[in-house]
């Protein structure tokens, strides 16, 4: 699409922003990034019930351009930033896991799982012609500790039930500094300066009764517990609030079934509650959104969103060689949290980091609605060759203000064929994914869609990619693979995306297992 077109892009020369043409404007100037992962998983088993676990992860990465910030242009033509990045994203990820599979009193397989994670993250931007480069850097530790225990109560009876907690601890600071002299000065911070807390605690059971032979029955229950507390002596945010603490609680059921027919006729239906209570980022943040029209400011005022959803799903097997399945869900939504207009300090537009916007926050509306279906098959064509496909389609809607909800994407879905040689060594796939139309009017007017991306008359085309794949086993202890993506170089975006799909790319992959 032409819209999507890069045709210029900033650069820094003799110590001014310049705008320079591209003279390949399908090539997206400032999506280029570098990322490094390690990961190391290890087992011990000291007995034959008995199995300790370490999985550490570790993450890191170059700093990764904002493209869709930094392919915004203003009315001069001319890029609205200079820059638009993230700083080095690094990730530290840590569990135990102690597992057990001895028959007592009170299981037949217990697992604990211990974990930690830390997290930093960083955004720096600056706009063109403006030598003020603002930083905001937010830092996340999360500790986590979760039993689950499985325990058969009878021939037709099974208990999963356990216990989980986690503590996420935020802490945002930011800062705004002049390129050339190298002089900070203050800027506000995306989540409270003070520092935010959230304590997440749960408990949890879950039976499966075989009621008859062609029945199941699937109760469960779950007690949530929500606990926030976020301070701050920042300007901006003493707006709203000084202090502010939050305790949720809720108790949420499901009861489920599963009736298996004559003739391979399957049906599942479950209905359930749901609860969520708002976290820091609903309650606290400051953000000013993609397209510097919006900006999001806290509400200390917020609560929990709660939904009760019913579905019904069908399975039908034809012999061995043709399966079908399909889904129908709808959700019902009380207190639902999105995007709002609202005011700061009595205004409904302010400037913010040298921009004038709008103001937002997130708020609770009365009622919303999300209903959709899910549809699969698969057919064994021979002992070689399975073709599969699948669809997907969902609708949300705001009942209280008759609008789209946000974040609902266009029907979607894959086809695909794969096969194998006898010995399994050899294995192949062809496949298709696509999206359906986001037309217009099916767009959240919040701008949590990020509308700007869109086409104008048309809204977020439909696409398809046409897709390969395939492995070969060198022996038993090394797996080759290898794919090529987008075989046709489609030019796509993903809706809500401000970066183009990759093209035409290929994949080669060398798997050990010892």
């Amino acid at each position: 699409s032409f819209e999507w077109q890069r045709n210029v892009y900033a650069a820094r020369l003799n110590n001014r922003d310049t705008a320079l043409v591209n003279a390949r404007p399908e090539v997206q100037i400032g999506s280029a990034y570098r990322q490094l992962d390690l990961l190391q998983k290890v087992a011990y088993r000291p007995n034959a019930y008995t199995t300790h676990t370490l999985n550490l992860q570790y993450s890191t990465s170059s700093d990764v351009p904002r493209y869709d910030r930094l392919s915004e242009t203003g009315a001069n033509g001319r890029p609205s930033f200079a820059e638009w990045y993230y700083g080095p994203q690094k990730r530290l990820f840590a569990t135990y896991s102690w597992q057990n599979t001895r028959k007592t009193t009170f299981y037949d397989d217990a697992r604990v799982i211990f974990s930690y994670q830390n997290i930093e993250e960083s955004r720096y931007s600056r706009r063109f012609g403006n030598n003020n480069l603002t930083a905001r850097i937010e830092s996340l530790a999360i500790y986590g500790l979760n039993a689950d225990l499985l325990k058969k109560t009878g021939e037709k009876t099974a208990l999963n039930y356990g216990a989980e907690w986690y503590f996420n601890d935020v802490r945002s600071v930011a800062h705004r500094e002049n390129i050339l002299t190298g002089q900070r000065s203050y800027a506000t911070t995306r989540y409270p300066d003070g520092g935010s807390t959230m304590n997440l605690a749960g408990a949890y059971g879950r039976l499966k009764w075989q009621a008859t032979n062609r029945l199941l029955l699937i109760p469960a229950v779950r007690f949530s517990y929500v606990g926030l507390q976020a301070s701050t002596n920042d300007p901006l945010f003493r707006s709203f609030f000084t202090n502010v603490r939050q305790s949720n609680v809720a108790v949420n059921g499901q009861l489920g079934g599963v009736l298996n027919l004559a003739n391979n006729w399957r049906i599942t239906s479950a209905v359930s509650t749901g609860f969520r209570a708002p976290n820091v980022d609903d309650l606290g943040k400051t953000f000013e959104s993609a397209g510097g029209n919006n900006l999001t400011v806290p509400n200390p005022s917020l609560r929990p969103e709660h939904t009760v959803t019913a579905e019904i799903g069908l399975e039908k097997r034809f012999g061995g060689f043709l399966r079908f399945e399909t889904n129908v869900f709808y959700t019902w939504m009380r207190n639902a949290i999105r995007l709002v207009p609202a005011t700061f300090n009595g205004r409904d537009t302010v400037v913010f980091d040298d921009q004038r916007t709008r103001v937002f926050r997130n708020d609770n509306i009365a009622q919303a609605r999300v209903y959709g279906f899910f549809a699969g098959a698969e057919a064994v064509m021979n002992r070689y060759v399975t073709a599969s496909a699948t669809f997907t389609y969902t609708v949300g809607r705001d009942i209280t203000q008759a609008v789209p909800l946000d974040h609902i994407p266009p029907a979607y879905g894959r086809f695909g064929i794969r096969a194998n040689n006898a010995d399994q060594r050899f294995g192949g796939e062809f496949f298709v994914l696509f999206n359906g139309w986001k037309r217009l009017r099916d767009y959240s007017p919040s701008g949590e869609d990020n509308l700007q991306y869109a086409i104008p008359t048309e809204g977020m085309p439909a696409w398809y990619t046409l897709n390969v794949r395939g492995s070969y086993r060198v022996n038993r202890f090394l797996q080759l693979q290898v794919a090529a993506e987008n075989l046709a170089d489609a030019h796509y975006r993903v809706f809500s995306s401000g970066i183009s799909g990759a093209g035409r790319n290929f994949v080669i992959a060398l798997r050990g297992s010892f």
